[in-house]
């Protein structure tokens, strides 16, 4: 490959990820928005992760 394909490649793989990682968070957000109760049960999801891992945030979590 020529460095110009490469970076060319790179440029497709970092839209590409960028997008489809930016789509989710919104549906995501708009459905917490949207879905109180939803909202309630990642709350309290959260809350427990962090007792469990005395209140800090690890990738385990």
């Amino acid at each position: 490959f020529k460095d110009d394909m490469l970076v060319a490649q790179a440029a497709v793989f970092f839209v590409a990820g960028f997008e489809t990682s930016s789509t989710l968070t919104s549906f995501a957000l708009y459905e917490l928005a949207v879905n109180f109760d939803m909202q309630n049960r990642l709350r309290k999801e959260i809350i427990a992760g962090l007792e469990e891992y005395d209140g800090e945030i690890t990738y385990d979590m």
